[in-house]
């Protein structure tokens, strides 16, 4: 650092910092540098934060002292919210890789899943099976699955299913097939279904090609912010944007890329 004219008497005053949800930090200067500012990180593609995903507090940058120019590194990104403790994306998404190394280490123990609720344990991969997550019963699900989202995937060289195309004994029976069966896993979280999101977790458990749609944002909870998905609304911008996104990751999937 060193001094520059500067006859403020100022305050030290502290900038925001602009973070991509695996952590890489894209600008420490939000507000003095906002040339700086990404929408989506060059390193890895994922939307950028400047706030909590929590509770909306600024994640803090550099500090700017009177009448000095810093000139060094750029600030490390933050394992924790400072006003809400909560920790950010990045730093889950940290915390499940050293699980993950940890459990493969010679002599860790192994969980295998046998669930009681379900009988089926046996299930065939269907390679070419999309099995569909979403509510039934909102006035824009019909059309969304109809118009959209089965033709799209249909394009893509997939069959196309969801709950109410199955007619077994027991339908919780019938999705936990579809989902331990199916290739990818289309989860529509609009509205915060309770049932989708318990699909959801289990397609997370069993390591499926997962991907989220909504038509909020604020649909999406704290805990799989830091997973991409693609926002839309209901109508005809949002349905262009499932048109042109929506095959993308479905491509992506298929090759176990995303």
């Amino acid at each position: 650092m060193f001094p520059i004219d500067d006859d403020e008497d100022e305050k030290p005053r502290q900038d925001i910092m602009q973070v991509c949800l695996y952590g890489h930090v894209i600008n420490d200067e939000y507000k003095e540098s906002p040339e700086k500012n990404k929408d989506y990180c060059d390193k890895c593609g994922q939307k950028t934060i400047v706030k909590c995903l929590n509770c909306s507090a600024d994640i803090p940058g550099s500090i700017y002292y009177p009448g000095i120019i810093g000139v060094g590194p750029m600030t490390k990104a933050p394992g924790f919210c400072h006003k809400c403790g909560k920790p950010f994306p990045w730093n889950i998404k940290n915390k499940v890789k050293e699980v993950s190394k940890d459990t493969t280490e010679e002599g860790s123990e192994t969980m295998q899943i046998n669930p009681k609720v379900f009988s089926s344990k046996d299930v065939t991969l269907q390679e070419k099976l999309c099995f569909v997550l979403m509510p039934f019963s909102e006035p824009w699900s019909e059309r969304i699955w109809s118009k959209h989202i089965c033709p799209i995937v249909k394009q893509c060289g997939l069959e196309c299913k969801r709950a109410d195309d199955l007619y077994g004994e027991k339908i919780i029976e019938d999705i936990w097939k579809s989902i331990n069966g199916a290739k990818i896993i289309i989860a529509d979280v609009t509205g915060r279904n309770p049932n989708v999101f318990y699909e959801l977790g289990i397609a997370h458990t069993l390591g499926k090609e997962v991907i989220i749609i909504t038509q909020k944002e604020a649909d999406v909870p704290f805990d799989i912010k830091v997973l991409r998905h693609i926002e839309y609304e209901d109508n005809s911008d949002g349905y262009e944007i499932l048109q042109q996104e929506l095959p993308k990751h479905i491509q992506a999937a298929i090759r176990g890329q995303r």
